[in-house]
């Protein structure tokens, strides 16, 4: 088995591990994050793929700070 195929698995293994093991993470995302669809295809774009979106993610958190409103 080639040895840095392995670190590399390694190494996504622990990133995703240490991701969902952050309980503050999920809630902290949910509440400052806005995610809109913004364009949806259903048509294939490429071989294999079924469909292309397009998403805009907005900061609420920072945006409501800015613009001097309450928090939701």
């Amino acid at each position: 088995m080639n040895t840095g195929k392995t670190w590399i698995f390694a190494l996504i293994f622990l990133a995703l591990a240490l991701a969902f093991s952050t309980p503050t993470l999920p809630s902290v995302l949910a509440e400052d994050l806005r995610i809109s669809l913004v364009d949806y295809s259903p048509k294939p774009v490429m071989p294999g793929s079924f469909f292309a979106a397009t998403f805009r993610i907005e900061n609420v958190h920072a945006r409501s700070a800015r613009h001097g409103l309450k928090r939701l």
